[in-house]
């Protein structure tokens, strides 16, 4: 019982529990989605205004350059261009002439261009697609030197006039070093959310871990989502590793760039499981306990029980003899008089049904019995018909009175035997007990008939009252075997007697 209660109550607590945890986790859930899309929202905002200032520096790089080149050329131009300028490694305005688009003018920094050798930003600048770019957008591309350093191209359109000429769409372009916007996402390196910058295929753009930036990793579930179209999203999903994080990505405005947060659900839930393994163990340990208590105190009671136990299997073995002496005061005293008056009522229930036996073997014994001269009657019936056939052929051809006399007694005698043995069969034929009209007068007779010879040898005179009755419903078959039980009956009952006289009567009493 303390067992169960424990068990119970455990039970109780931990549906509770469970329910709670599904609540807490669900509004946990919804909490972290909220907080991931805001701070989704307001770091892509600062990717944006960090992109809006590099477009402006880029336009500036532009008009100083325009303003100096008068003044100023080769590599103290370049100098000083790049000093006011460092974030830039390269600097091109491409001029689109008949929708084809020509490099007009290429500024280098002097290490990079040691770096990467003759022609590799003109190839770069050349390579890029700028048919893609729209007025007011800002492009970026991921592209790699020769040792596989990756660097990252910034474009957008311009409407760039020079003296005494009408404006042309140009197109100013810069090549970036690889971490120039990581300060938009360092702040989260080790934190319980990852922010980090994609484009729309699939390249990491800044990451609080340095060498994610440049990479492609399309295995990411919330990359993949990207660069399949979607502009944004939130929710659940399972990273390659098996670790799962609620998500939230958004594009940054304006750019081909979206900002992505996530948050280990691992990370994010801790709290609730670590309260629900407490809230276990110490269930455990309270289970533990009451099982060590329930077993010391059902020690004390299950012992008389094992005892009323080994009685009651000695009593089902048979045995009702045997004593029951346990004396109590509670349920257990009340249980033991219930067994020791069991056991005296299966005592008399086992001697009435041995006393059954005992009748139903005579019965039995009175049946074969009943078969068995049911048999023989059957045997003799038939040369009893040869009998009595012959017997009527003599008495047609006696001559002598006296032999015909004599004849006639033989076919007299022949026909009662013959009627005697056709009772006999009838009596001992085995029939379903129906009801049917029956002649109450020819049954009895028929019974009496039946013990006539054997109870006139034990001396017993038999005396026949058979009045005139009506038919009654009844079974004939089943009626003879009762009165002839109780003709025998009488008939042994009748041994010691002086006067032996057995009366049996017929009579209509309504």
């Amino acid at each position: 019982m303390f067992f169960l209660v424990t068990f119970v109550l455990m039970g109780s607590v931990l549906a509770v529990l469970w329910k709670t945890r599904t609540i807490f986790f669900e509004d946990k859930y919804d909490f972290i989605r909220q907080l991931s899309s805001k701070l989704s929202a307001s770091t892509a905002r600062l990717a944006q205004e960090k992109l809006s200032e590099l477009q402006n520096n880029m336009a500036l790089f532009v008009s100083t350059r325009e303003s100096l080149k008068k003044i100023r050329s080769g590599k103290d131009l370049n100098k000083v261009l790049f000093e006011r300028n460092p974030q830039f490694l390269a600097v091109s305005v491409q001029k689109s002439k008949d929708k084809v688009w020509e490099t007009e003018w290429i500024q280098v920094t002097e290490d990079a261009e040691k770096n990467w050798g003759e022609n590799f930003s003109e190839t770069i600048f050349r390579s890029l697609n700028y048919s893609t770019l729209a007025t007011g957008t800002i492009q970026l591309n991921r592209v790699a030197d020769s040792k596989g350093n990756p660097y990252f191209v910034l474009s957008f359109l311009a409407d760039l006039k020079e003296e005494n000429q009408e404006g042309k769409l140009s197109s100013v372009v810069a090549i970036l070093n690889s971490t120039f916007l990581s300060d938009i996402v360092k702040d989260f390196k080790g934190d319980l959310n990852t922010v980090f910058l994609v484009d729309n295929k699939g390249y990491i753009v800044a990451h609080p871990i340095d060498d994610q930036v440049g990479t492609e990793n399309l295995k990411h579930p919330v990359i993949q989502a990207i660069a399949s179209g979607r502009e944004s999203g939130s929710g659940q999903f399972r990273l390659p590793d098996g670790e799962d994080v609620i998500a939230n990505f958004n594009p940054v405005a304006g750019t081909n760039l979206y900002m992505v947060i996530t948050t280990p659900e691992k990370q994010a839930f801790l709290a609730a499981r670590d309260l629900i393994i407490t809230v276990i163990t110490f269930g455990f340990g309270f289970l533990i306990i009451g099982s060590v208590l329930a077993f010391i105190v059902s020690s004390r009671i299950t012992k008389p029980l094992n005892e009323l136990k080994e009685i009651a299997s000695v009593i089902g073995s048979g045995d009702f003899k045997t004593e029951v002496n346990i004396v109590a005061s509670d349920e257990v005293g009340e249980l033991a008089k219930s067994i020791d008056k069991m056991k005296v009522s299966l005592l008399e229930r086992d001697e009435k049904i041995e006393h059954s036996k005992m009748a139903l073997v005579q019965s039995e014994k009175m049946s074969a019995f009943g078969q068995l001269s049911a048999g023989i009657a059957h045997e003799v019936k038939n040369p009893l018909a040869g009998i009595l056939g012959h017997a009527q052929l003599a008495k047609s051809k006696a001559k002598d009175p006296e032999l015909a006399k004599h004849i006639d007694m033989i076919e007299k005698e022949t026909r009662r035997t013959k009627e005697i043995i056709e009772n006999l069969m009838k009596f001992a034929r085995a029939e379903k007990p129906e009801l049917s009209p029956t002649d109450l007068h020819e049954t009895v007779s028929r019974a009496v008939d039946l013990v006539d010879h054997q109870i006139t040898l034990q001396g017993i005179k038999i005396i026949r009252d058979f009045k005139h009755v009506s038919q009654a419903n009844a079974n004939s078959n089943q009626i003879q075997q009762v009165l002839l039980n109780l003709m025998m009956n009488a008939g042994h009952a009748m041994e010691n007697c002086q006067t032996k006289e057995l009366k049996v009567s017929v009579e209509d009493v309504g």
